[in-house]
């Protein structure tokens, strides 16, 4: 698993532009949105960002690097992408941030 979140930190580092999904993510308790007053169930993480067709468009990756579709790991996901973007940092950032976390976490088994 380490490597190929290792290939895909390289890509994100190396494209000019972080790719737009069509549709934002939302489901396994994640919702990724611009919209602060999106609502939601209590027991869902909600995203806000001014980057939801990249951020959709990196879950959705990660989501691919997962196929046994560990439901469990999109609420790490959420947390670490409101805590990246809590801290102000740039959209590239966030993303190496979330990979760097998971790649360190026991989820990268």
């Amino acid at each position: 698993m380490s490597k190929k979140l290792e290939i895909f930190k390289k890509y994100i580092l190396e494209v000019e532009q972080i790719p737009e999904s069509n549709k934002l993510f939302g489901g396994s308790n994640l919702i990724i949105s611009d919209n602060p007053n999106r609502s939601k169930k209590k027991h869902d993480i909600l995203v806000i960002t001014n980057n939801p067709k990249e951020i959709s468009w990196f879950i959705f990756q990660l989501k691919d690097i997962y196929v046994n579709n560990e439901r469990h790991i999109y609420g790490l996901i959420g947390d670490l992408l409101i805590e990246a973007i809590s801290k102000k940092r740039k959209l590239k950032d966030q993303l190496v941030y979330v990979i760097d976390k998971i790649i360190n976490s026991s989820y990268n088994s």
